[in-house]
Formats: C-alpha cells, sequence, structure tokens
C-alpha cells in the first residue's frame, strides 16, 4: 500500500491487537520523522492511519525500532494501558509512550540521553 512517504519506512512492528506501526530511521530535521500508527483491524488491505508519535522538538529524533503491548498495566497511572516501546536510535534513548489514544500519543517516560 502506497502510504505517501516514499524512502520512509525502517522497520514495520505489528502488535497491540490489530497496529501496525511503521517505524522510521532519520537523524534529518524533517518533522514527519517518527512511529506512524496504522489500524489493521479497520482494513488490512488499506490500513488507516490513526495516529504519529513524532518530534515536538529536536530531541525527539526518531523511531528507530519498536513494539507494543496492549493492556500493560501502568502504575502511576493505575490503569491498563496501550504501550509503544521505542527505540529512539539517533538519540540514543528508549520511550515509553501511552498510544491508547492513538491521536494523542504521551510519553510516559525514557531512559537517559548517553554522555558524550
Amino acid at each position: 500500500t502506497d502510504r505517501g512517504r516514499k524512502d520512509y519506512g525502517h522497520t514495520v512492528t505489528v502488535g497491540g491487537e490489530g497496529l501496525l506501526i511503521m517505524n522510521t530511521a532519520s537523524a534529518s530535521d524533517d518533522d514527519d520523522v517518527g512511529c506512524y500508527i496504522f489500524d489493521l483491524e479497520a482494513d488490512a488491505w488499506n490500513p488507516p492511519l490513526v495516529g504519529k508519535y513524532s518530534r515536538t522538538s529536536r530531541a525527539l529524533t526518531d523511531c528507530h525500532d519498536s513494539i507494543v503491548r496492549k493492556n500493560m498495566y501502568v502504575p502511576s497511572l493505575k490503569a491498563n494501558r496501550t504501550i509503544l516501546i521505542s527505540a529512539d536510535g539517533y538519540a540514543g534513548v528508549w520511550r515509553l509512550v501511552d498510544i491508547t489514544d492513538t491521536e494523542n500519543p504521551t510519553i510516559l517516560g525514557q531512559t537517559d540521553e548517553p554522555s558524550e
């Protein structure tokens, strides 16, 4: 399926009961880098884009690889959530992102950036 993103996808993650995540691997200043979230349950052959976890500043460089876990208990929220675990390769950090509301992903935490 043409998603209108030539030379964009680095890896693809399928998980979270019907979600497909298209991951980038770019250190560019392109505001479109990140993880695109598609809904395979709505249409497996032409999944609609239902959300995006992407840069809000230069600190969010990419979403190099990821895994998704649905119904993961988050103690600070006292609730089960759908969590995207993102390896942001160029930033050198792991991020935990709540994608329960795919249109409004929320970063729950991250590892420290490596020192130079």
